[in-house]
């Protein structure tokens, strides 16, 4: 499943090995976007879901495991990379690729933290971003009054 903040992308991967495409959608990410895709898999079976670690965060890992799927979250870090690499990236070539290799189970899945230690990072980069701010607006200042020999 790709994960973006303004669609879905589907994938379900059958028992042959093969990635069949469950359609793609143009639905933003609200939680009855992800109930209504949901609903409509587990019709067909046991969902395994998977998504790249972003800046939307581990919302959507959480609505998923409180549906009953298992999502696994991987650091994009963390993909095997085809030698060569890809030139075209498109939310679907993504979604194929993560849904084969989670099948082959080639993926590392990282820690999903709860949303009080998300809420913690959150802040803690927040802090840290002002302190960088702080100190580039004193080099800046400090450059100013150099330069006008002050």
């Amino acid at each position: 499943m790709g994960a973006r903040r303004k669609s879905l992308e589907e994938r379900n991967t059958l028992e042959e090995r093969n990635t069949r495409s469950v359609g793609a959608t143009d639905k933003a990410f609200r939680l009855e976007s992800v109930r209504s895709v949901v609903g409509h898999l587990k019709e067909q079976g046991e969902i395994v879901a998977c998504y790249e670690a972003g800046p939307t965060g581990y919302g959507l890992a959480r609505v998923l495991t409180a549906l009953g799927v298992k999502c696994v979250v991987v650091a994009p870090s963390l993909i095997p990379k085809r030698p060569g690499g890809d030139r075209v990236k498109t939310d679907r070539r993504d979604a194929k690729r993560l849904a084969e290799l989670l099948r082959a189970g080639e993926l590392t899945p990282v820690w999903v933290p709860k949303e009080e230690d998300e809420a913690l990072r959150d802040l803690v980069r927040a802090r840290e971003d002002r302190k960088e701010d702080l100190l580039r607006a004193r080099h800046r200042v400090t450059k100013f009054l150099l330069r006008h020999g002050i």
